[in-house]
């Protein structure tokens, strides 16, 4: 019978649980980077998750949003946009340097907020009671020589339901 040769010398003999060690740190170390990029998604839409909800459901979060709308100009408003009530003492809406509607002491209570409902409609509120003290719209176009004409198909984004 023959005898084993022994290693050479300097190197110690490759033990079992060493050798299978070894694919499974490798397996982890490749998942270090998926896992990473998971919290940081996660983290992500945590964040803006709850920025939404500030925005949206918050009086400071409200004023904030609603000062920084262009072409929108808010004055003394209370509430959450997204809330069941809010008021505002005047909100100027002005699209272009010479057409601007103004609508004073504006209430609304009762409101029901509803996204993509149907009808071509990506908002749908409904509310209770909507009520403004003045309406101003200025048209400050040149005249022309013909009114201008009226929409044949107005289709707008809100759709609102009062009681």
């Amino acid at each position: 019978m023959t005898e084993p040769i022994p290693p050479p010398s300097g190197t110690a003999p490759a033990t079992a649980p060493a050798a299978l060690a070894r694919p499974v740190r490798s397996g982890l170390s490749l998942l270090l980077p998926l896992l990473g990029v998971l919290v940081v998604l996660a983290l992500v839409l945590g964040l803006s998750a709850g920025t939404g909800r500030w925005l949206l459901y918050t009086e400071p979060g409200t004023k904030w949003l609603i000062e920084r709308i262009p072409s929108v100009k808010v004055q003394g408003f209370t509430g959450t946009l997204l809330g069941e009530r809010w008021r505002a003492d005047s909100v100027r809406l002005q699209w272009n340097a010479d057409d601007w509607v103004l609508i004073e002491g504006l209430e609304a209570e009762g409101l029901r907020w509803r996204f993509g409902p149907r009808d071509h409609a990506w908002v749908e509120l409904d509310a209770r009671l909507l009520k403004a003290q003045k309406v101003t719209a200025h048209n400050g176009g040149p005249p022309g020589p013909q009114p201008r004409p009226l929409p044949s198909h107005i289709a707008p984004p809100l759709r609102l339901m009062l009681a």
